[in-house]
C-alpha cells in the first residue's frame, strides 16, 4: 500500500477518534465550555510527544511510521497538538520570544480569522 494510501486511513481513523472522543466528554458534561475539544486537544499533544519521542530518541518506531502517524492520524486528530509541538520546539531551542510569538499569534489570528470567516460567511 502506498504512503499517500496509509496517510488517508490514518487521517479517517484520526478524524473519527476526534469526534467520538468530542462527542463522548462533551456528552458527560452540562455548560458551555468545550471540554470536549480541549480534551481532544490534550489528548493530541500527549500522543504526538509521545509518538516523536518513540521515533527521535527511542528510535521504536520508524521515522516514516511516525510522519504517517503524526500527520494523518494525529494531524486529523487535531491540529492543535502540531502547533504546541512545534512552540515545544521552539522553547527547547531557546528561542523564547519567537516561541512566544507564535503561540499568542496563532491563537489571536486564529480567533481573528474564525471571527472573519464568519462574517465573509455571513455576507454570502
Amino acid at each position: 500500500m502506498s504512503k499517500i494510501a496509509f496517510m488517508m486511513i490514518a487521517g479517517a481513523l484520526g478524524a473519527l477518534s476526534r469526534y467520538s472522543l468530542s462527542s463522548f466528554v462533551q456528552g458527560k458534561e452540562s455548560g458551555l465550555f468545550p471540554w470536549g475539544t480541549m480534551t481532544v486537544n490534550v489528548a493530541g499533544c500527549l500522543l504526538f510527544g509521545f509518538i516523536w519521542a518513540l521515533a527521535n530518541e527511542r528510535h521504536f518506531i520508524s521515522g516514516q511510521t511516525a510522519f504517517i502517524v503524526l500527520t494523518g492520524f494525529v494531524g486529523s486528530f487535531t491540529t492543535f497538538s502540531t502547533m504546541s509541538f512545534e512552540a515545544f520546539h521552539l522553547i527547547s531551542s531557546a528561542a523564547h520570544v519567537t516561541a512566544i510569538a507564535y503561540i499568542l499569534g496563532s491563537q489571536a489570528i486564529g480567533v481573528g480569522a474564525a471571527f472573519c470567516g464568519v462574517l465573509l460567511g455571513k455576507l454570502v
